[in-house]
């Protein structure tokens, strides 16, 4: 792993100790509830979708399946951070299968994800970071994940032959590297096995549940996770001022887990999905106002991007509490 430098000092709002500390506090219940009820919508979507198949019917079920089925990025992110459950093992399994649903293998994303928290929009620190200025075409094709998708992928390859991307070097220690390849082995065998399976069945059928809605189904995926930073100020030590928090509706804060609390998230990112509310609650005093839902943030984050292809440093600026 090359050199880093020291991450900045963080703000952080000036909460009773106790008051956080209870809010960090895991629980197996919500988060067994969760995806459970996630689970029983992906199953069910999929078991329609699949007996409609191939009829035209099929389409609409496939789009609602596939929908489902990527908001795994919430499910794996939030067991990166291992709160979503007490028990350890519950948090390691969701992550591995909801991570590799989404082109993801297990350890670099944890160092990838981790780094961007450490360096949130810190310009060459933070590989999460879009770039600036950003081509409006990526935004457009990343609706299919047209763009991140053969990266992702094609990374998974290149470490499951033992052989750590540019990307990886930066985040992942060497002695982590054999831990880094046999995790890409483990992802890319859960996509091998739909493809053989549709290839000995001659059926689009096993791909089309596993795999290919990752491309299809990504749409609200993508709608949400670009609100989280774009357009947002660079090499900042506040989170108020480079990440956004909405105001969702309870359907879509139950398909992100509650993380259009993002800011609050980035502040204190040990808190779980089922108590960002009330961390929520209790920031409000010291944080703007949150954005009315996604399009309250794209109406935002549209002109603030074409406005970076004429002056890459431009940037929104949030006016804060006091």
């Amino acid at each position: 792993m090359d050199s880093r430098p020291r991450p900045p000092r963080w703000w952080t709002p000036p909460l009773e100790r106790s008051e956080v500390a209870a809010l960090m506090k895991r629980s197996d219940l919500p988060a067994l509830a969760s995806h459970a009820l996630w689970l029983v919508l992906l199953a069910g979507l999929g078991w329609l979708a699949a007996r409609a198949y191939p009829s035209p019917w099929s389409i609409p079920l496939f789009l609602l399946y596939g929908t489902i089925y990527t908001t795994s990025n919430s499910r794996w992110h939030e067991s990166l951070h291992g709160t979503p459950f007490r028990t350890a093992w519950l948090n390691r399994a969701v992550y591995f299968v909801t991570a590799a649903m989404d082109f993801r293998d297990v350890v670099f994303a944890r160092r990838s994800h981790l780094n961007h928290h450490a360096f949130t929009l810190i310009t060459a620190e933070d590989l999460e970071m879009l770039p600036r200025p950003l081509r409006l075409w990526k935004v457009w094709i990343e609706f299919f994940a047209l763009y991140s998708g053969p990266i992702f992928l094609g990374a998974m390859v290149l470490h499951a032959l033992g052989r750590p991307t540019r990307m990886a070097r930066r985040v992942v220690a060497e002695a982590e590297w054999p831990a880094l390849f046999w995790a890409s082995r483990a992802a890319l065998l859960l996509w091998l096995a739909p493809i053989a399976l549709s290839l000995a069945l001659g059926s689009w059928l096993p791909v089309l549940l596993f795999g290919l809605p990752r491309f299809y189904g990504g749409a609200l995926v993508w709608m949400f996770v670009v609100t989280q930073h774009a357009g947002m100020a660079v090499n900042v030590t506040d989170h108020r001022l480079n990440c956004r928090s909405l105001r969702l509706n309870p359907v879509l804060s139950f398909l992100f887990m509650n993380m259009e609390s993002h800011t609050e998230h980035h502040v204190h990112p040990n808190v779980p999905f089922h108590a960002l509310p009330r961390l929520r609650r209790l920031m409000a005093p010291y944080m703007p106002p949150p954005y009315r839902g996604l399009w309250g943030a794209w109406k935002e984050i549209l002109p603030a991007l074409r406005a970076q292809r004429r002056d890459p440093a431009y940037f929104v600026r949030r006016t804060l509490p006091g």
